[in-house]
């Protein structure tokens, strides 16, 4: 399975010839102050979630935003207004998931959100450890920090991870949640393969290998039932139609993300589960807005159709009831997925995607703001304000803007199950456009559509995804367009307001005297290389942080092969980092104290912080004139790192250092010029040991002491 998300480096994060020590990429941008002028009109930059409730006019986007764009617990917390309440999302995923849960607590942090419980569930019974993979965590990151930024008072949100993404991990998926009584009713699944095709017999198991090709596809046939059944159950899975235009992802490097998207892929098709009958598939649109600050970062300019959003016809699948009629939707099938041919007489008209479409943002900006002079989302990557997009920010959204829409449902739709799979109420509200064709030279005006969809009629440079234009109407590149959701959920509810009361916050972090944190051993996944396997000398079981007012702060990182020379590919060395949320002069900053690792084996001890959110001066800064101190203990593999108190916002007796966490970079690249990638991590949340499922989202805070 490849990942559809895409992230941004600067050049600053290219460059080893700044202080050393700032190897992690800066990406991230206070709410647009890196302005990128795109091909359309408006200004494309970084947008939070309340710039998003704003453009896609969710319910009491202006009442629950302050005037610097961000919100207020207790206002959410007592607000009528639907926000979620009372509804459960989830995640399909894989590997561990503490890592993620520290993310979104800064990132609720800076929006000024509620604490979300979070539920895991390992889908392929224990023990943890086989849980470790991080690889492909900053996908998990974006997928909670955009759901939950549209729905901040959802009562869960639900993690069903798997070892790996393998098909036979991604169908214990699958699996888990739709026979799971209290599943929740929509999830949202960031990750796709070229759907299943004649050949399967002979790529279908190429796909099962590190790299090569996704042309091959093991899961279709044992996860249409599962499907099925989950949407006969009322629920909905929201896929991510992929980041390679009218192509599903046929060529994969050997690399951890490659095949996930910036290119046209040569032979048109789609992914699956997008692809699925039983799926509502989220394409990616590009919006700019009003203005660099809210509110005018809440006004929608324009939106177009995303170059390397997936879409397009299924060659095998026929398109299912709901899209009968649609005039737009008018490719004939092929043959069956096992080769059978239709004469052309009798095929049937394929399956086309994607249904809907939300922000995926774009990589392909012409500004100079960072990063990239590109739009994408705002979101707390391993301690640090960065930005991500791709059709993986896309569908999260989706399935947000959708739990706002259940929650908005009466109390007696409520009872029955809520609205059921949502592709069949997405197609009845957007009916009265079904014969809106491409030859029609503006919007479809007819009524619901108009008034609760915003169509997208253009694609964001005018090529389209590679095969297929975006137009009036449903199109093969932005499907019905993007959600109006407050106009959606008052004609399909009658109303906007939850029909349930806010069913709380997730319980206050565990005080203590000494942090500690924990992480599996031979999950240092090669962020480069996927097929090195672990790399023993940046893996972390374990990690510790105390504090005091007067000594400062004493960090710890522990592992098996602590203090080993780097791997080969880490020519700029590696990193080692703990990391805290405190208050400083009236604002919440993530203090670090760093350890340094050079390739020969050299090692350099500092502090610093990422920046506080709303500055836009963001990254790993490290203090030139640091004085910490450190020792690296080889024999137990033992980093320590000492900080005086001064350096990290002198934190007062008493004062609580939050969401403490650590985690090791790779440096790939040379001592003059690397890149930072994150390769393993240790958090105060303990891993689940029941299959069941656990909330143990509530963490640890560290009180400074004397």
């Amino acid at each position: 399975m490849g990942l559809d998300d895409v992230r941004q480096f600067t050049l600053d994060s290219l460059s080893g010839t700044v202080s050393q020590g700032t190897a992690s990429p800066v990406t991230g941008v206070a709410p647009l102050s890196g302005v990128a002028l795109g091909p359309q009109s408006g200004t494309e930059g970084v947008l939070t979630p309340q710039d998003l409730w704003g453009v896609y006019d969710d319910p009491g986007a202006a009442a629950l935003t302050n005037a610097n764009g961000t919100s207020t617990p207790a206002t959410l917390e007592s607000t009528h207004t639907d926000v979620g309440q009372g509804q459960t999302m989830g995640i399909f995923g894989e590997g561990e998931t503490s890592s993620i849960v520290a993310q979104l607590r800064l990132f609720e942090q800076a929006m000024g959100f509620p604490k979300i419980p979070v539920r895991t569930v390992e889908t392929e019974g224990g023990p943890d450890s086989a849980y470790g993979d991080n690889s492909g965590s900053i996908e998990w990151y974006l997928d909670s920090q955009s759901s939950t930024g549209m729905a901040p008072d959802a009562s869960q949100l639900d993690f069903y991870f798997a070892k790996s993404l393998y098909d036979a991990d991604v169908f214990a998926d699958f699996a888990d949640w739709a026979d799971d009584p209290n599943g929740p009713r929509q999830m949202n699944a960031s990750f796709g393969e070229c759907e299943e095709d004649p050949t399967n017999p002979i790529t279908g198991p190429l796909a099962q290998v590190p790299y090569g090709t996704e042309f091959g596809d093991e899961l279709e046939a044992v996860g249409e039932p599962i499907l099925r059944q989950a949407t006969l159950e009322g629920r909905t899975l929201f896929s991510s139609s992929g980041d390679t235009g009218s192509g599903c992802p046929e060529l994969v490097a050997p690399v951890i993300g490659a095949g996930n998207g910036l290119a046209i892929q040569p032979v048109p098709d789609v992914s699956y589960p997008c692809a699925s009958q039983y799926v509502v598939c989220v394409g990616g649109t590009v919006p700019s807005v009003d203005g660099t600050a809210y509110p005018q970062a809440a006004e929608r300019s324009a939106e177009t159709s995303w170059t390397f959003g997936g879409g397009g016809t299924s060659y095998f699948i026929p398109a299912p009831g709901f899209q009968a009629g649609v005039a737009n939707v008018d490719r004939q099938c092929v043959s069956t997925p096992s080769g059978d041919p239709y004469s052309p007489a009798d095929a049937p008209t394929c399956r086309g995607v994607p249904d809907v479409a939300d922000m995926s943002g774009s990589s392909t900006g012409n500004g100079t703001g960072s990063p990239g002079g590109a739009d994408e989302y705002f979101i707390y990557i391993d301690g640090e304000p960065a930005s991500e997009a791709g059709t993986s920010l896309s569908s999260p959204l989706m399935l947000g803007q959708w739990t706002r829409i259940q929650a908005a449902a009466p109390a007696k739709v409520q009872k029955t199950g809520g609205l059921g799979f949502a592709d069949e109420t997405i197609y009845r509200q957007a009916k009265g456009a079904d014969t809106c064709t491409t030859s029609d030279t503006s919007p479809c005006s007819a009524d619901p559509y108009a008034r609760d969809f915003f169509d997208i009629t253009e694609s964001e440079y005018g090529v389209g995804n590679g095969a297929y234009q975006a137009g009036p109407g449903w199109d093969y590149a932005s499907g019905w367009g993007a959600i109006n959701v407050a106009n959606f959920a008052q004609d399909v509810d009658g109303s906007t307001n939850a029909a349930k009361a806010y069913g709380g916050t997730e319980k206050a972090a565990v005080t203590v005297a000494e942090a500690q944190t924990s992480g599996p051993a031979g999950d240092a996944t090669d962020p480069v290389v996927a097929s090195l396997g672990n790399d023993a000398a940046l893996n972390i079981t374990g990690a510790t942080l105390t504090a005091s007012a007067s000594k400062g702060i004493v960090a710890t990182l522990s592992g098996p092969d602590l203090g080993a020379l780097p791997p080969p590919d880490a020519g700029g060395g590696a990193t080692f980092y703990v990391a805290w949320l405190s208050t400083t002069g009236g604002q919440d900053i993530v203090w670090f104290a760093q350890a340094v690792e050079s390739a020969d084996g050299t090692w350099t001890f500092s502090s610093g912080d990422t920046g506080a959110y709303g500055s836009g001066s963001y990254g790993y800064k490290v203090d030139s004139s640091s004085q910490a101190t450190g020792s690296v203990d080889t024999g137990t593999g033992t980093i320590t790192i000492d900080v005086p108190a001064s350096e990290v916002g002198s934190p007062a007796k008493g004062s609580l250092l939050l969401d403490p966490q650590a985690f090791s970079q790779l440096n790939v690249g040379t001592p003059a010029v690397w890149l930072a990638l994150t390769t393993d991590s240790a958090d105060n949340l303990k891993p689940v040991s029941a299959d069941g499922g656990l909330s143990v989202s509530k963490g640890q805070q560290l009180s400074v002491g004397t």
